[in-house]
């Protein structure tokens, strides 16, 4: 091509390895933006999900603080990602958590965020399907639970399970979404009409027919929170 006059050759390439240099750092430097961006979202998404996590639990937390006094052992039916088990101990300096998930990835998930809160030596993990665990009968002071009933094919097995694994005097604390109203209906819509979310007299009942007794189960906006005590004489 002809050069410009008074453009010597030099002159005439600078230009575009000007611009190949400029693209070279410039082009790296946007993938970084899109990384902290995409880093900032996924922070802020999680501190938003933690943030409305705690705002639905805050009853159920309520009352685990209300009734743990620090050396219980607390088992947690379908702990998934650890919630609940994590914030069970903080609550237990000298007790443990026994978090049991169907689902190991869950599960290492919860043992890396234990791990990061300094919490790991309170949480012991284990595979096991909510309704029939494989641990010892009246082993546990407190069980709980939260938003999974509805999740599995045969919640009156788990609360079986989750009686015989009480210890004389221990207590249950559930929570789950309620049936009837947009709440229910989601949980139905999410689960192809497969299940159905159970309403509070249904829990009240479930829970006496496996031996329970005061039973309470508060019904909250959209959603219930059930406790019980397993008897001496169970």
């Amino acid at each position: 091509r002809t050069l410009m006059p008074g453009m010597t050759h030099l002159q005439r390439g600078q230009p575009i390895w000007l611009g190949h240099h400029l693209l070279a750092h410039a082009w790296p430097l946007a993938r970084d933006r899109e990384r902290v961006a995409g880093a900032r979202a996924r922070v802020g998404g999680a501190h938003l999900m933690s943030r409305l996590r705690h705002k639905r639990e805050a009853v159920l937390l309520d009352t685990l603080r209300d009734v743990l006094e620090g050396d219980e052992t607390v088992v947690d039916l379908g702990a998934g990602s650890g919630f609940l088990s994590l914030e069970a101990a903080g609550l237990v300096p000298r007790g443990r958590v026994i978090a049991v998930d169907a689902s190991d990835d869950m599960l290492e998930q919860l043992r890396e965020r234990a791990d990061g809160l300094g919490l790991a030596s309170r949480i012991e993990t284990r595979v096991a399907d909510a309704a029939e665990t494989g641990l010892e009968e009246g082993s546990a002071d407190l069980v709980m639970s939260s938003y999974v009933l509805h999740e599995v094919p045969e919640p009156q097995a788990m609360l079986r399970e989750a009686a015989r694994l009480l210890s004389p005097g221990g207590r249950l604390v559930f929570a789950d979404a309620s049936a009837g109203g947009v709440t229910g209906f989601m949980v139905r819509l999410m689960h192809r009409f497969q299940t159905e979310a159970w309403s509070a007299d249904a829990v009240a009942q479930a829970l006496a027919r496996v031996g329970l007794t005061e039973v309470s189960v508060r019904s909250l906006r959209g959603r219930w929170l059930a406790t019980a005590v397993r008897s001496d004489s169970m």
